[in-house]
């Protein structure tokens, strides 16, 4: 096979030998022209670029199409969520032009602003809940200031009052002429004056506010004015006694002569009060009285016995 090319003409020549047993008789020879394969090399490749230019034109139209159904709609929403955000309104919403992808992601799109919308909302209503909280607290605290104004004044005044008041029970038991001493319901010392110590001889130290009973019926029972043999057993006694919160009233005479007179009654809370007075004249003129009235008695009975 041999490709001749004559002129612009080009040639194909195909030559083969004729044999008959192993003898060359001759040889076969043909020559075929070109031009029609190439004209149709020409026209195939003249379709091929009209169909590559046609498919490219096809490809640019749908590209071209193809952008303004998925870029304008994301171009669109991404104008949106800008607005959204400069402006912080969340009540805005994209438009979904369509169902598919983009409809889709549209969807979403607008689900999340709604959520963030309410939650907006929410937080907005709180906000405002907090800010009348906030406003009923100050009314509250302004209130309870001045409850706390007027409260302290008013204990002020009872403060006042009650200090003027202890001033006068003070004045008037310090002017009484009995000694004075009271006793809680835990026999604890409340209340006592001046002469008291007196007429008792208590000593400072034990006038104290919450002093024990017990501690001045001991100091009563080892006072050797008394004289009394079992201080102890007496002791006990009179606890017993006392802590009925009885009404009592008792004399108690002195080796020296002089008589206490002890008396009292319960106090309504608990307790008690007693008083201690000092009646050793009395006594005297009750004695004194006592002989004048025996001795006139002994001269009216001499003188009728004379008549």
């Amino acid at each position: 096979i041999t490709d001749l090319a004559e002129g612009r003409q080009h040639y194909i020549i195909v030559s083969e030998p004729i044999a008959v047993n192993g003898e060359i008789l001759g040889h076969v020879y043909i020559r075929a022209s070109l031009q029609e394969l190439d004209a149709l090399w020409r026209k195939f490749l003249l379709w091929s670029a009209a169909i590559l230019a046609v498919a490219s034109l096809i490809a640019l139209l749908l590209a071209s199409r193809l952008q303004r159904v998925v870029s304008d709609p994301l171009e669109r929403l991404k104008k949106t969520a800008q607005t959204i955000s400069q402006q912080k309104n969340y009540t805005l919403r994209a438009t979904q032009e369509s169902y598919d992808e983009l409809g889709d992601l549209t969807h979403a799109f607008n689900d999340m602003i709604a959520a963030v919308e309410a939650r907006d909302e929410e937080l907005l209503a709180l906000n405002r809940q907090l800010a009348e909280n906030e406003k009923a607290l100050e009314n509250i605290n302004a209130e309870l200031e001045s409850r706390v104004a007027e409260r302290t004044a008013e204990l002020a005044s009872s403060h006042d009052r009650l200090r003027h008041s202890t001033l006068i029970l003070e004045t008037v038991l310090d002017s009484m002429s009995q000694g004075l001493i009271a006793f809680d319901k835990d026999l604890k010392l409340l209340v006592w004056n001046k002469k008291l110590s007196e007429v008792r001889g208590y000593p400072d130290s034990l006038l104290q506010a919450g002093s024990d009973h017990a501690d001045f019926m001991r100091f009563d029972l080892h006072d050797e004015a008394f004289g009394y043999r079992d201080p102890d057993e007496t002791l006990r006694q009179l606890l017993d006694e006392v802590k009925r919160f009885g009404v009592h009233r008792f004399t108690r005479e002195r080796r020296d002569g002089k008589v206490i007179e002890v008396s009292g009654g319960p106090i309504a809370d608990g307790g008690f009060v007693s008083t201690y007075e000092d009646v050793t004249l009395r006594k005297q003129a009750e004695a004194a009285l006592k002989e004048a009235r025996d001795a006139a008695e002994s001269a009216n009975q001499a003188k009728s016995q004379f008549l």
